[in-house]
């Protein structure tokens, strides 16, 4: 296990449930509903590395039928159809899922708030309601960024529904009302962080807000290739050019072909007049442009494990754009040539993220000097 996987381990393998919960609250930003379900995880079955995987993995696994449902009622059934394929083969996805932290679970928990806000925004009724105040609720105990999400859904959820149907308008302010005073205990944790950590809001190692656009590039390698060289090299803030993608055939053909195809039918999905398509799309699209000007003002940390919260609607728009194609044999094409490409990557490549070799594996003597600054002559007892 890496470092933050050490931390849920550490956080979640107490005596009590309170214990946890004070434990990530002092020694971390994110909030605790993960490490209180691990924590009963390890109580059951064990704190051995692999059987804790299978407590993230369990959770996980509901993305796959959900995708298939939200595409299939938001886009169209082909949309659900590819969509809930990627996933199940995506590395990224795959990977996140079965890392003893909470990302996994947060692919779901966005997802599922995201559709049942869309279905209250568009026709109001208490089924959904109820639902998206669960899910959101969940959400918001666990990620400090679902607070923010949080608030993206309540704007423009109103803004659509003053102009759309004022009679909507008082049933969503007392949804997102109950779901504030359900989740104040999240939006207190966020509070004090942001107060305990002079601003800078959701991550406490300060090398973390060393942020650059080239981000972009690893988003896109993650989200539609196997390549994932940011989950191999746990090297955040090492960003890379373009050149770096076209420095050999190789790579052209096994990352930087899988990355324009994901990224050319992304944008083709974007570009629709589907009311309800772009309802469920408008709160993603402000969420990532405010995650960048906070990241650009040094007030968060841009990863792409913190920008899961995107990735099953990224994966579902990209499905449209090929769903949208009026010749569909093309359209099968290029996803079936998106899909090879990222499995022949995983068999010509020797590391990958299922053989990780990464510095967070090396000697204790490595990760303690590496993390807490240990110097040479420092006596470090264990």
């Amino acid at each position: 296990i890496w470092m933050d996987e050490l931390y849920s381990w550490d956080f979640s393998n107490q005596d009590s449930v309170f214990k946890t919960i004070v434990m990530s609250a002092k020694e971390d930003v994110h909030l605790p509903f993960y490490f209180i379900l691990l924590h009963f995880w390890i109580k059951l079955f064990g704190d051995n590395s692999e059987c804790m995987r299978y407590c993230t993995l369990l959770f996980s696994i509901p993305l796959i039928p959900a995708i298939y449902i939200v595409g299939k009622n938001i886009f169209n059934k082909t949309t659900g159809y590819t969509a809930c394929i990627f996933v199940t083969l995506s590395t990224f996805c795959i990977y996140y899922c079965t890392e003893i932290r909470f990302y996994g679970i947060i692919f779901v928990l966005a997802l599922l708030s995201n559709y049942f806000h869309t279905k209250i925004s568009e026709n109001f009724n208490s089924k959904d309601e109820k639902l998206y105040i669960v899910f959101q609720t969940i959400y918001n105990y666990t990620f400090p960024l679902a607070v923010l999400f949080f608030i993206v859904q309540a704007l423009t959820g109103a803004l659509y529904n003053i102009k759309q149907n004022s009679d909507n308008v008082f049933k969503l302010l007392k949804t997102y009302t109950y779901t504030f005073l359900f989740s104040i205990g999240g939006f207190a944790f966020v509070g004090y962080n942001v107060i305990k950590l002079n601003s800078n809001i959701f991550s406490f190692q300060k090398n973390n807000f060393d942020f650059s656009f080239k981000i972009i590039y690893d988003i896109i390698e993650n989200f539609f290739t196997s390549s994932n060289y940011i989950i191999i090299s746990q090297d955040f803030n090492t960003y890379k050019n373009f050149s770096d993608y076209i420095s050999s055939p190789k790579t052209i053909f096994l990352v930087v072909i899988p990355m324009i195809i994901g990224l050319c039918f992304l944008i083709r999905g974007m570009i629709t007049k589907n009311k309800r398509v772009n309802l469920f799309l408008i709160p993603t699209y402000i969420f990532v442009i405010l995650i960048f000007i906070l990241g650009s003002l040094s007030l968060a940390s841009v990863q792409t494990r913190y920008l899961c919260t995107i990735y099953p609607v990224a994966i579902l728009c990209m499905c449209f754009g090929f769903s949208s194609l009026k010749n569909k044999i093309v359209s099968l094409v290029f996803f079936l040539l998106l899909l090879q490409l990222n499995f022949l990557f995983l068999i010509t490549e020797e590391r990958t993220i299922f053989n990780l070799h990464r510095q967070d594996n090396n000697t204790v003597g490595y990760c303690t000097r590496d993390v807490w600054d240990i110097k040479d002559d420092d006596l470090i007892i264990s």
